[in-house]
């Protein structure tokens, strides 16, 4: 992600912030809470570029055996919905490097978080860690599969 300076961590636009206490205030968190997701909303780095927004905060650790992560945001500035999965791992390559390991998590109806077309990558801190599932080892191609030709758009091999 070729970005407009370096990621640093950014106050809230004051429409941001208001949005936030709506939000919160309307599912009933106290004000002590409330208080305590902006400032750390505010600790989150930022990172930009002509089409994307992407922000990085600690993720919650909800396990001790695993290994820590970040949470990765990303949403286009225009707000519209994204979906470009090369986008997303060259925004993950360019943050983290090339053998960082990432995933978007499709959770249980109950935990859905849907509010903003932000896309939600958990990272693996340490360069080199790797889930304990996916591919033992990757394949390219911008070729046919199964005599289907044309399925893949170029830049595969890259």
């Amino acid at each position: 992600m070729e970005t407009h300076g370096t990621g640093e961590a950014l106050p809230l636009h004051p429409t941001r912030r208001r949005e936030m206490v709506r939000w919160a205030e309307a599912v009933g968190y106290s004000a002590d809470k409330i208080e305590e997701i902006i400032a750390e909303a505010e600790t989150a780095i930022t990172y930009m570029n002509d089409l994307y927004v992407a922000t990085v905060v600690p993720a919650d650790k909800h396990h001790e055996n695993w290994p820590d992560m970040v949470q990765l945001s990303i949403r286009r500035l225009d707000r519209r919905a994204i979906h470009d999965w090369r986008h997303l791992q060259q925004i993950k390559t360019d943050l983290f490097g090339p053998d960082a390991e990432a995933v978007e998590l499709y959770p249980s109806s109950t935990r859905v978080v849907d509010t903003a077309n932000s896309y939600h990558l958990f990272v693996l801190v340490e360069p080199g860690t790797m889930f304990p599932f996916g591919w033992t080892q990757g394949l390219r191609t911008e070729q046919g599969i199964a005599g289907i030709a044309n399925q893949q758009r170029p830049g595969a091999t890259q």
